[in-house]
């Protein structure tokens, strides 16, 4: 451990309530950061969106075949990432859904605003567990009166605010108010519906091609551009440990892996 390190004391403390996390980080000696010469040695931390857990951590294993540098991740809602790191907790980088996690990261004087990028796009989908039988369903209209409806959270995960915008566009958002569940994030979405404790759910494609026990049964059109499920990757201010890798983001052989799990990429 480099001596930048010893003299570092953090202490977090995650108090659970409400299904919200609350981090309390309290650095005991701030302004020391890794030299340059010590930035190889040092793994980025990196908060990313839960529905990137897959592909990320097959990305960061090609990332360590290429360089050498381990990666660590904190995986979670979107914007509950944002608030974890406005409230002080350490990290180097965030790769997140949707533009509000980062606006509220730029307002706080989080990120460097210049490192900001799209990466990646995805898809709404409406889903059911394979062995349940439900009634047909055309449109999201028909999802009234039907069971329940696991989505993310949209006060904690950009799925969520998508899922919502998506019902609210088809007029159907305040009838199923009753039969919505909110969730964490939109893996416990999915999860609600993989263990047969919700009827639907709505989730980005790519989390449904996860498990096999789920099946797609509508895709939802984003309606408008603002409402295209983007995901956005960002270097946090006076961090440079994980510049390398946001940038490995942007390349071939992570495009390839995330292709693989059914994200479309952004073009430079």
């Amino acid at each position: 451990m480099s001596p930048c390190f010893n003299c570092i004391s953090i202490v977090t403390h995650y108090i659970y309530r409400r299904g919200l996390t609350i981090l309390l980080v309290a650095i005991l000696f701030s302004g020391c950061y890794p030299t340059p010469a010590e930035e190889s040695t040092v793994s980025p931390l990196v908060f990313a969106a839960a529905s990137l857990s897959d592909a990320l951590n097959d990305v960061a294993q090609e990332y360590e075949r290429k360089t050498g540098q381990n990666v660590d991740f904190n995986f979670a809602g979107s914007n509950l990432l944002a608030n974890q790191i406005t409230m002080g907790a350490p990290a180097s980088a965030v790769f997140v859904a949707g533009y509000t996690p980062i606006s509220k990261l730029i307002n706080a004087d989080k990120v460097e605003t210049g490192s900001v990028s799209k990466v990646l796009y995805n898809r709404l989908v409406l889903v059911k567990h394979v062995q349940r039988s439900l009634p047909s369903i055309e449109s999201l209209q028909d999802l009234v009166g039907t069971g329940s409806i696991a989505i993310a959270d949209p006060a904690t995960a950009p799925a969520g605010e998508y899922a919502a915008a998506a019902l609210k566009s088809a007029g159907a958002w305040e009838r199923l108010q009753m039969q919505i569940i909110p969730t964490l994030d939109v893996r416990a979405a999915l999860g609600a519906v993989a263990s047969k404790n919700a009827d639907w759910a709505i989730v980005y494609g790519t989390d449904a091609m996860t498990q096999k026990n789920v099946e797609i049964v509508l895709e939802i059109a984003s309606g408008s551009s603002e409402n295209v499920p983007f995901y956005y990757a960002a270097t946090i201010s006076r961090e440079t440990t994980g510049n390398r890798f946001i940038k490995f983001l942007h390349s071939e052989p992570a495009a390839s892996i995330f292709q693989g799990y059914g994200f479309d990429i952004v073009a430079p």
